[in-house]
Parts: structure tokens; sequence; C-alpha cells
């Protein structure tokens, strides 16, 4: 989880920032709700003789969501809450800017209105951190269903059914961090080498697409997804799988009972598996990002010869 090494990295930053040592220990707080202890780690400190309660983000969200998880802090806390978060976009640090969120980006940002601290006030306007899941998503769709080139945001907006603003920043990330990308008047379009080159440029920033995973003793069948997971695998290879496995949208309402000991699985993606879909089954490469930290040998000998296939 990225809270892990958030912890020193907001120590580093804070004493070179402030010129002084800042001890942080676990805050001690009334009673939260459990939707807050999943998301952060809170942690005691002072900023300049001031007592405050970092919240080191386990999880990135939006900069609403940060607003509304703050508030809910600050109910439990008698001081102010400082959000730490970990490599917001340009975008994101102008939105929590504009709604005056204290926060702490470790080594890059500090800015505490209600302590009157504004330190690291350059914005970059490079797209930073990790690829958007709208950038994978097109990058896949290009690579293993259809040429993309040429298109603006709005037209994969269209195409992929994702939202203009998400197209809009996911070709903006492609362009400042992987390939410069073409422009035609105002608009930026698509523009990516062969498949090979291509697909060598984005492993490193390929990420796992499943968010969560669901495991469930009932029947799939009325599940409106794609097959995935190791089921997916036994389709394309001579694996047999455990169960069967489905990928829907993250933002799907999967209404199934949960059971940790099922076989039947469903997984939460970060992007929509269906525009990758072929026959039913979610695309190869998202495929091999899904099991790439499976520990069953049997999974990675078939996950081999699915690789040589995409030449990754």
């Amino acid at each position: 989880m990225i809270y892990c090494k958030m912890k020193k990295k907001l120590y580093d930053y804070l004493t070179s920032a402030l010129r002084r040592d800042v001890h942080l220990t676990a805050f001690k707080a009334k009673k939260l709700p459990l939707i807050i202890t999943s998301r952060y780690e809170l942690l005691a400190g002072s900023v300049l003789g001031q007592d405050v309660c970092f919240a080191c983000a386990k999880y990135q969200t939006t900069p609403l969501g940060y607003q509304k998880d703050a508030d809910l802090i600050r109910r439990s806390v008698d001081c102010p809450v400082i959000l730490v978060i970990p490599d917001p976009s340009a975008w994101e640090t102008c939105r929590l800017i504009e709604r005056g969120l204290d926060f702490v980006v470790p080594g890059k940002r500090m800015f505490m209105p209600s302590l009157l601290v504004d330190l690291g006030g350059q914005v970059s306007h490079k797209a930073q951190g990790q690829m958007p899941p709208a950038a994978q998503l097109i990058v896949l769709y290009h690579l293993q269903k259809g040429d993309l080139n040429g298109k603006s945001a709005k037209e994969l907006s269209s195409m992929l059914s994702i939202p203009y603003l998400n197209a809009s920043r996911a070709l903006k990330w492609i362009g400042d961090n992987v390939f410069q990308l073409k422009k035609q008047g105002r608009s930026v379009l698509l523009s990516l080498p062969g498949y090979k080159e291509t697909l060598d440029a984005f492993k490193p920033h390929f990420r796992n697409p499943v968010l969560k995973t669901i495991h469930t003793e009932e029947s799939l069948d009325g599940v409106d997804g794609v097959f995935c997971g190791e089921y997916a695998l036994e389709q394309l290879s001579m694996l047999v799988a455990n169960g069967v496995s489905k990928a829907v949208d993250k933002d799907c309402q999967v209404t199934l009972t949960q059971d940790d000991n099922a076989f039947n699985t469903i997984e939460l993606w970060t992007y929509s598996p269906k525009n990758l879909a072929t026959n039913g089954l979610c695309d190869k490469i998202s495929l091999i990002l899904s099991l790439e930290e499976n520990g069953d040998e049997r999974v990675q000998m078939e996950l081999e010869k699915i690789k040589e296939e995409v030449q990754w």
C-alpha cells in the first residue's frame, strides 16, 4: 500500500522544509468511522508549534473525496487535519488548493492555509504520477482491438465510453511521460508508433487492473461481465481452474453474497473490461497484468505462453 513508505517521506520532508526536527506518533483519536481507518493512517505531529493530525492516504481518491474524508476526521480530532497525499496531478493539486484543504505532498508541496503555510508553490503542468486507468485502456485498445492513432479526446471518449475529462487527462499523461503527441489546432491527437515499440514503452507503466476481488459461492450467470483470471486462462490454455471468474467495471454494483473460501470470483477493474473483451474473455495483456503476481506455478507456465503470443 502507498502509506507504508509515507511516514518516512513525510518526516524527511517536514524536517527539511521546516528546518527543525518533527516527532510523528500514532494519533489517538475518538472512535473513527471504518471508512476512515481503512483509508488513512493518522499521525500526531506539530507544525510551527501547532499540534496537527496528519492523515496519510493509503489509497488515492478525488479532490472531492479528500475533502469529504477530511471533514469526517475533523469531527473526531481537536486540531487541524493535514492530508498527506501521494503524487496528485497538477489538475488535482489546483482543485485541492481551490477547496482550501490543508495538504502535504512529501518532497514537493506543503499547503496549509489554516496555518498560513505555503511551501513549494510551483505547480508543474506536466502530468505526473502513475498511468491513469483511462490511459491504460486507450493504449490496450490501440494494441489489441483497433488503431486509435489520430483520435482526439472527444473521439476517444465517445468510442470507449469514458468521460471526456478522463480521456483528455489520459492523452496529456501519455504525451508528457511516454510519447509526444500530435496537435491539430487546439486538439491533441493520439499518435503511437508500431506495436512492439509501443508495448515496450508502456510496459513499465502498466498496472494490474484489479482493484478488488470478491469471492462467492453463488453462480455468476447473471453477472454482466467478461471472463477473467484463471478461468479465462483456462479457455486459452491447458489450465484447469477451480471456479469461474468475471471482471466488471469498478463502479458496478455487486449484490452477490461474499464468501472468502469460495472459488467463484468477481474482479472489480479500474477500467471497463468490456471495451477490450473478445468472445466474452478479457484481453490478453490485462490478463497477464492481473495474474503476474499469482504464485501458482501452473498459472505462470501457461501465462508464459500468452506472453509469447502478445510479444511480452
